[in-house]
């Protein structure tokens, strides 16, 4: 995640790394939500920050239950188990982001 000056992730950042994806629309209509309920600028981005930590916590226990499967299949891979241990860590740290109210990594 590309940050600004100061390691945060400022709004023309974020609104880069959406542009032509399938989450651009996701984001404008998230961007324009947020304008709609006329939040301080850093009650939004701190509310962006949180929608978007959530993403990756649900792609990761996507990418998990893909690697669950492949580890059931051959369970003497190692490399397999190593790469869901370090899937289940990285689950772990960004739901205790979250927990603790740290939406962005610095």
């Amino acid at each position: 995640m590309r940050e600004g000056e100061n390691g945060e992730l400022t709004q023309p950042i974020l609104i880069e790394m959406f542009r032509g994806s399938e989450h651009e629309g996701v984001l404008n209509s998230a961007q324009k939500a947020l304008l709609d309920l006329d939040l301080a600028q850093e009650t939004a981005e701190s509310e962006i920050a949180m929608c978007l930590l959530t993403l990756r916590i649900q792609r990761t226990n996507d990418e998990l239950e893909v690697l669950k499967k492949t580890v059931g299949q051959d369970p003497r891979d190692r490399s397999k188990q190593l790469m869901l241990q370090a899937k289940l860590q990285e689950l772990d740290q960004m739901k205790r982001m979250r927990r603790e109210g740290r939406f962005l990594q610095s």
